[in-house]
């Protein structure tokens, strides 16, 4: 599913109108992003959590030339799923 799809479901089933609905989600994804972006987190009950996580410079070797190096460090984001909906997903609910 495409967010133009999400878009087009939602204002479906909320009796909206699609850019109504297109500003909304929008709105929801930036907020997400700017949160993320400052560190934080974001946790929907039943969904799952929004958080960032810092990656700490590592070891490793390159696969080609079998030198050593080192991996640097950095920040990614990351989802975890609510057990409700780990839950949903194994049942096919």
């Amino acid at each position: 599913m495409r967010k133009k799809d999400l878009i087009e479901k939602l204002a479906t089933e909320e009796g909206m109108k699609k850019d109504q609905m297109g500003r909304i989600v929008d709105a929801i994804f930036r907020e997400i992003s700017e949160v993320m972006v400052q560190g934080g987190r974001i946790r929907m009950n039943g969904f799952g959590t929004f958080e960032t996580k810092d990656f700490l410079p590592r070891k490793g070797q390159n696969p080609i030339t079998k030198e050593d190096m080192i991996i640097p460090g950095y920040r990614g984001a990351k989802f975890r799923p609510a057990q409700a909906l780990k839950e949903k997903v194994r049942n096919g609910i």
